[in-house]
């Protein structure tokens, strides 16, 4: 596991570790000054939120890669129910939505080294936090929100550490599933999905 007081993106760290010879990481950052999300937004995220990526190099470029994101929203979900008894909404394809606020974002990136191919799960939750955009863009359809306002356990001091623990776990067996050749559970994410398209993993 690797964390840093500040760091750009943990996606971006979690891709040089792989450049380097990691196989298998965990990376967080208390806060990032680069955060990045689809479409090449860009954002800070302050202290007070969960800026987690994981790397694996366990899965294979395919099918899976594309129901990666979608399957990560599912996990993030349970993450925070099961820490904070929240029910989050999905947004499609890498949003959660709680009470018309946007409290995660997740991106998921892959890249193709000489000797394996590795994915990076990128998950940005604002517990005590709101992003900070830093790039002028018209209104969000859903504004930033933040867990602390629908819960008070997401206050406590314990809160961060609580939901990073979850959510490894969460993340892993996501993975696992994934490595053994399961993929999405589409029923499962039609439920919690409000903008759900007919086709869910897209090519």
């Amino acid at each position: 596991m690797f964390r840093f007081e500040t760091a750009d993106s943990t996606n971006t760290k979690a891709i040089s570790l792989a450049r380097a010879g990691e196989a298998e990481a965990v990376v967080i950052a208390r806060r990032q000054t680069g955060g990045r999300g689809r479409l090449g937004r860009r954002f800070e995220s302050p202290e007070g939120g969960l800026y987690l990526s994981v790397l694996t190099s366990r899965l294979a470029p395919g099918e899976q890669i594309y129901a990666l994101t979608p399957a990560a929203a599912l996990a993030v979900r349970r993450s925070i129910l099961r820490t904070f008894g929240l029910s989050c909404q999905i947004k499609y394809p890498n949003d959660l939505i709680l009470e018309g606020g946007k409290v995660c974002g997740i991106l998921c990136e892959s890249l193709t080294l000489p000797d394996r191919f590795c994915a990076v799960i990128g998950v940005g939750v604002n517990i005590c936090s709101d992003v900070v955009l830093t790039e002028e863009e018209p209104a969000p359809e859903y504004p930033p929100g933040s867990l602390k306002d629908f819960c008070e356990k997401a206050k406590a001091p314990s809160a961060l550490q609580e939901l990073e623990e979850t959510l490894i776990e969460e993340l892993n067996a996501l993975i696992d599933r994934f490595a053994a050749g399961g993929t999405l559970d589409e029923a499962e994410y039609r439920t919690y999905c409000i903008n759900c398209p007919e086709t869910i993993i897209q090519f």
